[in-house]
């Protein structure tokens, strides 16, 4: 992890980033600006699809 973390927000040297999302956006931010946004939960979980499986008839020709 990099040393030289600063704030996106307001620019102060921090050693924990925290990561919020402010008006969309994401941003790593001290503890007194993190208070601004809400906190953003990564997803990190594998992204599944479901398959959903139907079945076609013959068409029927007249």
């Amino acid at each position: 992890m990099p040393s030289n973390l600063f704030c996106e927000l307001c620019g102060t040297k921090i050693s924990t980033p925290i990561k919020v999302l402010i008006d969309g956006v994401l941003l790593s931010t001290c503890l007194s600006c993190s208070k601004r946004g809400k906190p953003y939960e990564s997803k990190s979980k594998p992204n599944t699809t479901q398959t959903q499986h139907i079945t076609l008839s013959k068409p029927t020709f007249i």
